[in-house]
């Protein structure tokens, strides 16, 4: 067996800055060109779910075509441990709800703010 699953960083319903000054995503509406920013500094979000995670067996995965290999050093795709994820929300231009993953050890990209 692999790791246990590392918790979620937040609970839901927390509230929270994006502090991460070196990064910035955009989605960009293809019809009009006009971008929402969905994380970057000063973006502030509620956490609206948890995703959950679990832990893996580390036993060779297959598909429908028998063991999985990675393509470009030949090794054996395992299957690993995914850890549980806070998920927030960010609504774009384009109407569409845009769902992000906070992973554990992103935790310090993010400030809870009252």
């Amino acid at each position: 067996m692999d790791r246990k699953p590392k918790p979620a960083p937040f609970p839901v319903g927390a509230r929270l800055r994006c502090v991460d000054e070196k990064h910035n995503t955009f989605v960009v509406d293809n019809l009009t060109g006009s971008k929402a920013l969905i994380y970057g500094p000063g973006l502030e979000v509620v956490i609206e779910e948890v995703k959950y995670g679990r832990q893996g067996t580390l036993r060779h995965l297959c598909d429908e075509d028998g063991p999985m290999y990675y393509d470009d050093t030949g090794e054996p795709i395992l299957d690993h441990t995914e850890d549980w994820c806070s998920v927030y929300y960010v609504l774009g231009n384009d109407g569409q709800k845009h769902g992000r993953l906070i992973r554990p050890e992103n935790k310090g990209n993010w400030q809870v703010i009252a």
